[in-house]
């Protein structure tokens, strides 16, 4: 099973948005999700599960568990012997407070899901800060995805969270991969145009080509629910491509679990 980290040490930068667009789209490609959500803001919790599993049954995602289970270490392997379904969530819950011992349980937990076949791909939703499941993801996924705003602090985080991986690297046998560094909203035309600038200049080897705006069918996508590739629009279908293009470049670059 391939896992992918989501993570940014900033928030409104449409983190938890991105990871919900990457399930869809794994779900799109018919490939079995599990959904991990960290984010104690519950943002893609409330949005998968409020799929409509009549209308859209590929896309609505059934709660398995909650990340509190991930600090049982017998958890995984009760999960895996388990009925699977092709697209889980383990849910997020609100203002929990992971401890510093949670961090190898959850690590562990996290790559005995790189080990299963029980899914396809695993998909972390992080907070947006440097909590117990954050550091435990550094050691143990096996990719990471960045999302920025072309706004300068968006840019210095990316630093940190470079930074980060290559402290995660040291206690690992395998680097973390980086999966690419996506930009994700628009700005106005001029701040755009110059923190790309500097994201060309100072990380060209990971920055996905192309960029995401934020527009009519993501919202539809977030606020109500209506998973962007069953949108009928025709701005939704030109949405649909740019997402294809962009996480099908992301997955050229993922390191695949032997």
């Amino acid at each position: 099973m391939k896992t992918m980290m989501v993570h940014l040490r900033k928030g409104g930068v449409g983190k938890s948005t991105m990871a919900i667009l990457y399930a869809w789209y794994q779900r799109k490609r018919g490939r079995r999700v599990l959904f991990v959500d960290f984010d104690t803001q519950c943002s893609s919790t409330r949005v998968l599960t409020r799929v409509d599993a009549d209308c859209y049954p590929a896309y609505a995602a059934r709660p398995v568990g909650s990340i509190l289970d991930l600090t049982d270490a017998g958890f995984a392997e009760r999960l895996f012997a388990g009925e699977h379904g092709p697209f889980d969530i383990l849910t997020a819950v609100e203002d929990i407070m992971f401890e510093a011992a949670d961090c190898d349980t959850i690590a562990a937990s996290a790559r005995a899901l790189a080990a299963s076949d029980a899914y396809d791909v695993a998909i972390f939703d992080t907070a947006p800060q440097l909590d117990a499941p954050v550091v435990a993801l550094f050691q143990s996924a096996d990719n990471l995805l960045i999302p920025m705003r072309p706004e300068d602090f968006s840019f210095d985080q990316v630093g940190v969270v470079l930074q980060l991986k290559a402290i995660g690297d040291q206690s690992r046998k395998v680097p973390l991969n980086i999966a690419g560094l996506v930009v994700n909203a628009m700005m106005p035309r001029e701040t755009m145009r110059s923190v790309l600038a500097l994201v060309e200049r100072g990380h060209p080897d990971i920055l996905v080509s192309t960029i995401v705006s934020a527009n009519e069918p993501i919202r539809i996508a977030i606020d109500e629910a209506i998973p962007i590739f069953e949108q009928p629009s025709s701005y939704a279908r030109q949405k649909r491509r740019e997402l294809e293009q962009v996480f099908s470049e992301v997955d050229r670059r993922c390191a695949w679990p032997k």
